[in-house]
């Protein structure tokens, strides 16, 4: 009965859950992951979240040098990819991170390097196969081109842009331990006088 009791009480009291973190939190427009990203055509860039918790397997090459092997990342994916023969500039686009941005992939090679590790295991990325052309002049103002803030990316970006952005990752945390809410706890202890009742009958039968 004393093992009974202890098993019970354990399993009630150490109900352990391990919370996950949106990591893109806000934009001009934040999506769920897609199907196929080179499917999905849009008029104003759209962001989307790839990959958390990854810690480096080796030095991760982004724009201007490497993120170190060790550093645990999330990954985020924004692009611009309107309807063939539509022109778009979109210049002003802004979106905000829960970690700070630890570089960005605007080559597309930089991007298909990775996809394997830090893409969406669920996305597609056929048809992403252009990245932005850093310095050249956006009509009617501008150049194309990203700017880079604590955690806020801001950019200016012309059809069919697939960037990848890396940030620090907050995923890792401690478990959480539930605690029982005062019914369940009521419907609990009922249950346990219940058991202590029909072990008392066996051994008054026996």
């Amino acid at each position: 009965m004393n093992r009974l009791f202890k098993l019970t009480f354990l399993f009630a009291g150490l109900v352990v859950s391990f919370q996950s973190q949106a990591v893109l939190i806000g934009g001009t427009s934040i999506i769920s992951a897609p199907a196929s990203v080179g499917d999905v055509r849009n008029s104003a860039p759209q962001g989307f979240n790839e990959v958390i918790g990854f810690s480096l397997v080796n030095d991760l090459a982004v724009d201007g040098g490497v993120i170190a092997a060790g550093t645990v990342v999330d990954s985020q994916m924004i692009f611009l990819n309107p309807s063939p023969g539509n022109t778009i500039n979109f210049n002003g686009a802004r979106f905000s991170f829960d970690g700070a941005i630890l570089g960005v992939m605007s080559d597309i090679n930089l991007v298909d390097i990775s996809n394997s590790f830090l893409g969406n295991p669920g996305t597609s990325y056929a048809g992403a196969n252009s990245g932005m052309e850093l310095g050249s002049p956006l009509f009617p103002f501008g150049t194309e081109n990203y700017f880079v803030s604590g955690n806020t990316l801001r950019l200016n970006l012309r059809g069919n842009d697939f960037i990848r952005v890396i940030t620090a990752s907050n995923s890792v945390t401690p478990p959480v331990v539930s605690v029982p809410e005062p019914a369940s706890l009521a419907l609990f202890a009922a249950g346990l006088l219940g058991l202590g009742r029909l072990q008392y009958s066996k051994k008054q039968r026996s």
